[in-house]
């Protein structure tokens, strides 16, 4: 199935009648904001295998090859850390970014994302124990940041791999007490959760349906 196939078949989860409040992608200009000390960090680390490397050639052309190769041999893991701090992890959230997708229903928030393989989250809203935000980046477009969600893991379902592909649902309970869900890339945060309160207490006052409980 193709990634653009998935994304837009998520609605197919809903149940008949199940209102959608809002439906948002993460925005991918927002690991940049949150993250400029790292991608600083990894530019000088660049600097300093560079360095190495420069030092390398120096002593191959001298022809201390002993000398070359310890230079060489500092030089390679500096560069691969400057690599993945400068580029591969911007590479890593963009491609979540582009195949991740949020929807908040009148009784659920379900979320769907996917790196190597799809993962498919929903949680009953009635079970949210508290939503936080944290704000990134602030501009005249508004404000981007995450929106951290507390759920009871008995209302939480997570399915992974091909089951989440064909927007499978696991019957599976997780242990433990509660569970931090991060919605990253979202505009607007402190909108966001103020809905997801809202919809969250009435949720909780709302009488249960038998459709609605976990398996």
């Amino acid at each position: 199935m193709a990634e653009g196939q998935e994304r837009s078949g998520l609605e197919e989860i809903l149940e008949e009648g199940e209102p959608v409040f809002w439906r948002a992608s993460p925005e991918k200009g927002s690991f940049i904001q949150s993250n400029w000390v790292l991608h600083a960090l990894g530019l000088a680390l660049l600097l300093l295998s560079l360095g190495f490397l420069l030092a390398c050639i120096s002593a191959l052309g001298k022809g201390r090859f002993a000398e070359a190769l310890i230079f060489f041999l500092m030089f390679l893991p500096w560069a691969v850390a400057s690599l993945y701090l400068g580029y591969g992890r911007g590479h890593i959230f963009s491609r979540i970014a582009r195949n991740s997708q949020y929807i908040l229903t009148d009784r659920r928030i379900i979320i769907r994302t996917r790196l190597f393989r799809t993962r498919l989250i929903v949680a009953q809203l009635d079970l949210i124990g508290s939503v936080k935000t944290r704000e990134i980046k602030v501009g005249r477009s508004g404000s981007i940041g995450e929106v951290i969600i507390r759920v009871g893991s008995q209302g939480l379902r997570i399915t992974k791999g091909k089951g989440a592909s064909r927007n499978e649902i696991s019957n599976e309970p997780l242990r433990g007490g509660f569970r931090d869900l991060v919605l990253f890339g979202v505009r607007s945060p402190e909108e966001i959760a103020s809905m997801l309160n809202a919809a969250a207490n009435a949720a909780r006052q709302r009488p249960v349906r038998a459709t609605e409980r976990p398996p």
